[in-house]
């Protein structure tokens, strides 16, 4: 398989580390050289030096698209878990990877107050969704749409679908 990025993007609490792992696993076991990248390690490793106003925001998805690509260069598989929901990083992914495939998980935000694992929700400061602007990602051929009526475990199965199309299943 030529390598491939798989960006699983969502609001804070739509389950994208938790289908990450999950498809990281799939893949990892049929190709070694894959890799996965999480928004909130990503952070981590960069010590965590950008806040949460949408300019930050919006700079380290910049970083993570970027460590995307270099690790695609490389004939890396790539799954990345991040928020990044703002146009101009879908138009960045778009402009710098053939095929990637975009899953948006796409959660009413009641069910995500609802969940708020880690009260984000809560303060309705630097939140995006509530007080922060999203862009959906909107480019058909591919995004898969997610919403909250399938679990975990459907969502993985639709994603690995739609990636036997790019050729995953040789």
């Amino acid at each position: 398989m030529k390598s491939k990025l798989v960006w699983i993007t969502g609001l804070a609490g739509a389950g994208k580390t938790t289908v990450a792992k999950q498809i990281f696993n799939l893949l990892k076991g049929r190709f070694p050289n894959t890799a996965m990248i999480d928004g909130d390690d990503f952070r981590e490793v960069f010590d965590n030096d950008l806040g949460y106003d949408m300019e930050d925001r919006i700079k380290n998805a910049r970083r993570i698209v970027k460590m995307c690509r270099y690790l695609c260069c490389q004939d890396l598989n790539v799954v990345c878990a991040t928020m990044s929901l703002y146009k101009e990083i879908h138009e960045f992914i778009y402009d710098n990877f053939e095929n990637p495939l975009i899953v948006y998980l796409d959660i009413p935000i009641e069910e995500l107050k609802k969940r708020n694992k880690k009260n984000l929700y809560s303060s309705g400061i630097n939140v995006s969704g509530i007080d922060q602007n999203i862009d959906e990602p909107r480019h058909d051929s591919y995004v898969v749409k997610i919403n909250n009526t399938v679990t975990p475990n459907v969502t993985v199965n639709k994603i690995m679908e739609r990636l036997k199309i790019y050729g995953t299943d040789n």
